[in-house]
């Protein structure tokens, strides 16, 4: 069989021979071509590879998959039919055993009866291809009038307004999510808005599963409005109002479950649309008010507050309904409203196809216990954060306690803050804050947050068929030997918890002509928080398979999500909230763990590169890591010694904030920070490798002239040269 599967690979490349698709003999028969198993009216090598993997039990076929595959006549599927499609198509036979064609009428079988995408989805790990069993999945889009196999790209000018662009990607979540679910949904919609949308599709367009798509912009409104006419009277629309800001999200929520586009009551967008033939489903508007008792249709009292109104209103009647799994913390409407003070660029709403693709539950909501939210300065104080908890209570219990992703951040650049809104809080402060009060509810961050975490056509890029079921890191040769006279030093490269941040920096150092060219000329510890892999499969495949030998790949801030390990734990006082994660939770560190290595399994990873955990690093934190990270971790914090040793795994503080050109800053570290041990980490956020490599050359040198020998290494080969040096402080069990 290798020998087969090699051949078959080696002629992958070969030019296939096209055949013309046959028409219905009547109308109720249609003719198909054997050979033909991928449907896409030709046989050619691809053909031969999707018969092989259906033979080793590596792709499903439907029934007319399997006819078409059935070439030899033997009645089974192996190797032999593959050879045979391969000859066929470079000419060197002209029919197979059975003949070039065979019908189905109308009593047989038809590829919707046992649909399987016309790709191999074996590698799909995110769930992109099947039903969220937590959610409500029964709106399916009607692709009436959109081509087969089509990828409609539209452009960022096309929708123009805010109002335009939340309804858009909000239809782009809708129809993305449904493609691959039958021969209906073959159709993608992109949306275009600067060179790495444009170089990442081309590269999607490469891969296997998206072979002969073709392209149609769509780049007027007017064109869009044709384009989609179907999708928009189909979906039809749910008002937000505009006095309510909090009812844009609940509107998305809405979405998300029922299929209704978003569109904000009264405005120019409503009277277009209506005027297009596209019906209002549903309204938001004058719905939450001061002079209510309760709340609509249900029997839960009014909270005074029409922003917690709408959002425990939406919890009562959609929360069940959404996925359990995934959360939106995103910008509510009045980011986009004119006059509204709290109206900002960074609204994210480029993130809500993929937040609506994946049936989340929006909300925006201040988490400071306590404090009278900004945007809604007159409710009881602490409202919010009661409400805010109250959701993540509901989704852990849903959840059974297993970690959940939780999409977003709270916008400290618009509210909340003592700088926006007048918070309490600076916004640096926030984010310890909020942090913890998130992972006492076993939710890991994937952490967007104003430019540049507002990212387009993720409902696109989590479709994407990764190559490869897992990847294997590279490993050092450990060539390098411990010598008591050299100070060893490495470099965390980050700060990715945002699939827009690695999307964006990943198109600029590794795609984009080429990448930054010194990339490969020193070893990197790229620090891809693994989560992200979810979201952006087509990114991390990229970067793993275009790695160099110098090409290092660790967790990000704190595992596979973005988490504050100590408020995983029970009876744990927090510093930056001055609580204890509730009872009502119990101890997440087992979920945790488990979370992380099916991650880090599968991405090769050892490594912690960045532990954050709010000034605090004890003994129950380092025993979980010890379960998550076996090669050791850089963490960062106030209290402890600088390097320890825990059950023989190391723990290296490591130096933030660094800052470039500075040798001298680094070199103060490593001599006098580091408590005379000769090992240090620096943590960088978002620097180039040119940077990178710019300074680690300036440092050594400045090191040399102070008479120090510095000796940059990888990562993985700190970690061992620590082990030998017997350095640092020893805790065991």
């Amino acid at each position: 069989m290798k020998r087969w599967t090699g051949w078959l690979l080696a002629l992958a490349m070969v030019l296939s021979l096209a055949v013309t698709a046959g028409a219905p003999a009547a109308a109720e028969v249609v003719t198909y071509y054997y050979g033909d198993v991928t449907m896409d009216q030709e046989v050619n090598a691809s053909d031969a590879l999707a018969v092989l993997k259906a033979a080793v039990g590596k792709l499903n076929l439907n029934e007319i998959e399997k006819k078409a595959a059935e070439v030899n006549g033997d009645n089974t599927i192996n190797a032999g039919d593959a050879l045979l499609i391969l000859k066929f198509a470079v000419k060197k036979i002209t029919t197979f055993p059975v003949g070039l064609t065979f019908t189905v009428g109308e009593d047989d079988p038809v590829p919707d009866d046992n649909w399987n995408p016309p790709f191999d989805t074996t590698n799909v790990y995110n769930g992109a291809y099947s039903d969220d069993a937590t959610a409500d999945t029964s709106f399916v889009m009607d692709n009436t009038g959109l081509a087969a196999k089509t990828v409609y790209t539209v452009s960022g000018k096309a929708l123009g307004d805010w109002d335009k662009t939340r309804m858009g990607v909000a239809l782009q979540g809708l129809i993305n999510r449904d493609f691959g679910r039958d021969a209906d949904h073959t159709s993608l919609v992109y949306l275009v808005s600067d060179d790495s949308d444009s170089a990442w599709l081309t590269e999607l367009l490469a891969s296997p599963a998206f072979k002969g798509y073709t392209r149609v912009a769509v780049a007027t409104w007017d064109k869009y409005l044709e384009v989609f006419a179907n999708q928009l009277k189909y979906c039809g629309m749910v008002l937000w109002d505009p006095e309510v800001g909090a009812t844009a999200n609940v509107a998305a929520t809405i979405c998300g479950v029922d299929g209704f586009l978003p569109v904000l009551g009264g405005s120019a967008l409503q009277t277009e649309l209506e005027n297009a033939g596209v019906e209002v489903k549903q309204s938001l508007v004058d719905m939450f008010t001061d002079d209510i008792e309760y709340l609509p249709g249900t029997n839960v009292e009014t909270t005074f507050s029409t922003k917690n109104d709408a959002y425990r209103w939406a919890m009562e009647k959609y929360f069940d309904r959404c996925s359990s799994f995934y959360i939106a913390y995103t910008l509510d409407g009045a980011a986009t409203l004119d006059g509204s003070p709290f109206k900002t660029s960074s609204h994210c709403l480029h993130n809500h196809d993929y937040l609506i693709a994946r049936r989340c539950f929006f909300f925006d909501l201040d988490p400071v216990i306590g404090e009278a939210a900004c945007d809604d300065p007159n409710q009881t104080p602490g409202l919010d954060s009661e409400t805010l908890r109250m959701l993540f209570q509901r989704r852990y219990d849903r959840a059974n306690g297993t970690i959940g992703m939780a999409m977003g951040f709270p916008p400290w650049w618009a509210k909340y803050t003592a700088e926006h809104g007048g918070g309490r809080l600076s916004g640096g402060a926030l984010e310890p804050y909020y942090s913890e009060v998130v992972t006492w509810y076993n939710l890991a961050m994937e952490a967007d947050a104003a430019q540049p975490a507002a990212m387009t056509n993720g409902s696109v890029y989590y479709k994407f068929v990764p190559s490869q079921a897992t990847y294997k890191n590279n490993q050092p040769d450990n060539s390098v030997k411990y010598d008591k006279n050299t100070y060893y030093f490495t470099v965390y490269v980050g700060d990715y918890d945002s699939s827009a941040w690695m999307k964006k920096y990943a198109f600029t150092m590794w795609l984009s002509r080429g990448g930054d060219k010194a990339r490969g000329k020193l070893p990197l510890m790229w620090g891809y928080n693994p989560n992200l892999s979810y979201r952006i499969p087509l990114v991390f495949d990229y970067v793993r398979t275009h790695a160099s030998a110098n090409d290092y790949f660790v967790a990000g801030n704190s595992g596979a999500g973005y988490v504050i390990p100590s408020a995983l734990l029970p009876n744990t006082p927090m510093s930056a909230t001055g609580m204890a994660r509730p009872a009502s939770t119990g101890n997440g560190e087992d979920q945790w763990v488990k979370y992380c290595k099916a991650f880090y399994d599968r991405f090769d990873i050892s490594i912690t590169g960045f532990i954050i955990n709010n000034g605090r690093f004890d003994a129950p934190v380092m025993k979980m890591y010890n379960r998550i990270s076996p090669v050791g971790s850089l963490y960062y914090n106030g209290n402890d010694d600088q390097l320890i040793i825990r059950n023989g795994v190391p723990y290296l503080r490591c130096r933030i904030g660094v800052g470039k050109d500075n040798p001298s800053y680094l070199y103060s570290w490593a001599t006098s920070g580091m408590k005379g041990y000769h090992f240090a980490g620096y943590r960088t956020v978002s620097w180039t490798p040119t940077e990178i490599k710019a300074n680690v050359d300036a440092y050594i040198e400045y090191a040399a002239g102070q008479g120090k020998t510095m000796q940059y290494v990888d990562m993985y080969t700190l970690f061992r040269l620590i082990r030998e040096s017997g350095e640092g402080v020893v805790l065991n069990d």
